[in-house]
């Protein structure tokens, strides 16, 4: 991918948002993986009005994690998963990081 500078990165509240849902399922179903239900906040990455990676929240677990193929090698799992941090962290932040 040429420019990869025009990635937007937008949090969906899955529970509220049935539209994006939609389209975040689909988008996951795509390359073959399913948003389960309990999913409560995703964060997609947007190129050209389309998502191209995402990975959403359940509580304090990191779930329905991809990325395009097509953009596969670019750094964009690093993003995703440094942006569902934040988001778990800003959220959740007794629960984000726990200490056994």
């Amino acid at each position: 991918m040429q420019n990869r500078v025009n990635l937007i990165f937008k949090r969906i509240y899955l529970q509220k948002d049935v539209l994006r849902r939609e389209s975040v399922a689909m988008f996951l179903e795509g390359v073959g993986l399913s948003l389960e239900d309990d999913c409560e906040i995703a964060v997609c990455a947007y190129w050209q009005g389309e998502i191209v990676g995402c990975g959403s929240l359940a509580g304090n677990v990191l779930k329905c994690i991809a990325v395009s193929p097509v953009l596969q090698g670019e750094g964009l799992s690093l993003k995703l998963l440094t942006e569902l941090l934040t988001l778990a962290y800003e959220f959740k932040p007794q629960r984000a990081f726990p200490v056994h």
